[in-house]
């Protein structure tokens, strides 16, 4: 694994993976007059030979009471394994992020720690909602909101070495054994390893919106895809809620879960495309924008 900085060391791990997966599509209501209703629902098993299976499912209705609107709304469960190197990279000592220490009052120190897998990760697991419109009022224009929300839980995370330090400083259980200090109190090292850190909720809304209409001198169109996020509230290990969305600091300025390895989770992004067709020849312009 490059672009870590100091020593890294060679991980070399395997796991086989199988799965099954079935659908079936269900007409409810066809050419009645409350209009078109169907439905779908999933299965799927997994099994990994390293920490065994899981069953997860999907199920959505879909009501078109007339030409121009439709309605939808989905169900579903998710799952995501632990990957190999968060189960199995060596445990490595490193330098820390900076930090302020709550017991001597120090700030901006930087100390050894201890970084690396866990070979008890659980998988990560979800349940999943959404809620949908699309309106088409003229042939050449249509537009779709969905509200969506994902509600996960044991996350798959690494905690702040400030969270840690702060955490074994209010005795939270969960950071207990994570500081390592002198006779003087000062810090040594800390155990900052990946964990299962908790649950979190994601709930926001995507917007798309298209017009293409042809002409004799051509074919032009314009689209937008675009999402705005409402929340990312993602709960650490030691029961901090960390509010993501847009920021990588809370309100006293330390840093939020994830923000060193995550990034960014933007509060509005979108994709608008101006296109021209004629003949056999195209031409678009994209935006890329985040917020």
């Amino acid at each position: 694994i490059a672009g870590l900085g100091g020593a890294t060391v060679n991980l070399d791990q395997s796991r086989n993976i199988w799965a099954l997966y079935g659908e079936a599509n269900i007409p409810i209501l066809k050419g009645s007059k409350g209009g078109d209703l169907d439905g779908s629902i999933a299965i799927r098993y997994d099994d990994y030979s390293d920490f065994g299976g899981t069953t997860n499912y999907f199920a959505n209705l879909r009501w078109q009471p007339t030409k121009w609107l439709l309605g939808r709304v989905a169900y579903g469960t998710g799952f995501r394994a632990p990957t190999l190197s968060d189960l199995y990279y060596p445990v490595v000592l490193g330098s820390s992020a900076q930090f302020n220490d709550p017991v001597t009052g120090e700030q901006d120190l930087q100390v050894n720690e201890y970084t690396g897998g866990n070979p008890g990760l659980k998988p990560e697991e979800s349940k999943q909602w959404s809620l949908g419109l699309v309106l088409q009022p003229v042939k050449q224009f249509s537009l779709g909101i969905d509200w969506f929300q994902i509600k996960l839980t044991d996350i798959i995370a690494t905690p702040s070495t400030q969270e840690v330090v702060s955490g074994n400083a209010t005795g939270n259980p969960a950071y207990a054994n994570s500081v390592v200090r002198d006779a003087n109190n000062n810090i040594l090292t800390v155990n900052s390893v990946t964990v299962n850190s908790g649950d979190a909720t994601v709930q926001g809304y995507d917007v798309s919106a298209t017009y293409r209409d042809t002409f004799k001198w051509g074919t032009p169109s314009v689209s937008l895809m675009g999402t705005y996020m409402q929340k990312f509230d993602q709960m650490s290990p030691g029961g901090v809620m960390s509010h993501k969305v847009g920021t990588l600091v809370d309100g006293d300025c330390n840093p939020v879960l994830d923000s060193d390895t995550g990034g960014v989770v933007p509060r509005w992004k979108h994709q608008l495309q101006f296109g021209y067709e004629y003949a056999a020849w195209a031409a678009f312009l994209t935006q890329n924008f985040y917020n």
